[in-house]
């Protein structure tokens, strides 16, 4: 194998920057309580679970796994404690057939635009639908990026090699708006943030992370998902509005609303959890998230037709 540096506890190897994972199976026991409980409390809402690899298994050396590919362990074994009716996303799956393509960064901890696109494929398989081929979105590249794995080593390595966001626009016409903390009242945006530059590159995907974004596209096919996510989420996100009418996407660390009541009064129909292995690991998560059942606080109002322009 190829020599390889740890710095910071990011092994930094054939010009990547990848993540050790640490986590263990048993770990994600609270998770996939939490996802049993959302289907008890939302039993006419189809429910989706997408576990997002980090790409440790994929790009560690063997010397420092030994093989053994941990985050398959902890994903299989998230998905095996699923209660029947979750649908599972086999994105580790759909971009392991992948991994020689540019599916994550080399400097940041993020997936590309590509390695989502993938993962949006095994959504449209759990949800039964037909993905858009890469041949029917416009490519579309920010270069010179340098991201939060270069920025924690600074490693001369990962400077020379660098990375270019790439994000595939999708071919619906869209009607953006965010939600800041405590505002019932939306402010429009776009689905692409095309003036970001630098270390903000991948900020390109939604703009950022917001507690609420509703995106609303031309699609108008009346349906309706939530999407729970981090910020892998953010590249994921816009392949949705090609298939959906409108979709919502709350940022676990920022929404303090109640699911329940935003499921109800827009007629949403689906709801999907994307989160990175980290994430879901977490118990900080499966607090946040159990929280949204029962938040006291309000959620967005619907915005008048009149906000809602193409």
């Amino acid at each position: 194998e190829a020599p390889y540096q740890n710095i910071e506890s990011v092994i930094v190897y054939k010009n990547r920057a990848v993540q050790m994972f640490g986590g263990s199976p048993q770990m994600a026991a609270p998770f996939a309580a939490l996802l049993g409980r959302y289907q008890q409390e939302l039993p006419q809402t189809t429910i989706y679970f997408m576990p997002i690899p980090i790409g440790a298994d994929y790009y560690l050396p063997t010397k420092v796994n030994k093989g053994i590919m941990r985050e398959k362990l902890v994903i299989d074994h998230a998905l095996s404690l699923l209660p029947q009716q979750v649908r599972p996303v086999h994105a580790y799956e759909k971009i392991a057939q992948h991994t020689a393509e540019y599916v994550y960064f080399n400097t940041d901890h993020h997936w590309t635009g590509l390695g989502a696109y993938y993962a949006y494929t095994a959504f449209a398989e759990a949800a039964r639908m037909a993905p858009l081929p890469l041949s029917a979105l416009t490519k579309k590249e920010i270069p010179h990026f340098l991201g939060t794995l270069y920025h924690r080593t600074l490693s001369p390595v990962l400077k020379s090699k660098g990375d270019t966001v790439e994000y595939y626009k999708v071919p619906v016409q869209t009607s953006v708006r965010f939600y800041p903390t405590g505002s019932r009242q939306g402010q429009p945006t776009q689905l692409y943030a095309e003036y970001a530059r630098g270390a903000g590159a991948y900020g390109v995907f939604l703009g950022g992370d917001y507690p609420m974004m509703k995106i609303t596209s031309d699609v108008k096919n009346g349906r309706k998902i939530v999407v729970i996510k981090d910020s892998y989420g953010n590249a994921f996100a816009p392949y949705l509005a090609s298939h959906y009418e409108e979709v919502y996407v709350l940022d676990y660390r920022h929404f303090n609303g109640n699911i329940k009541t935003l499921i109800q009064q827009e007629g949403i129909q689906e709801l999907l959890f994307a989160h990175n292995s980290y994430v879901f690991l977490s118990a900080y998560t499966a607090q946040r998230e159990r929280g949204f059942l029962s938040a006291a606080a309000p959620v967005a109002r619907k915005a008048p037709a009149s906000e809602a322009a193409p």
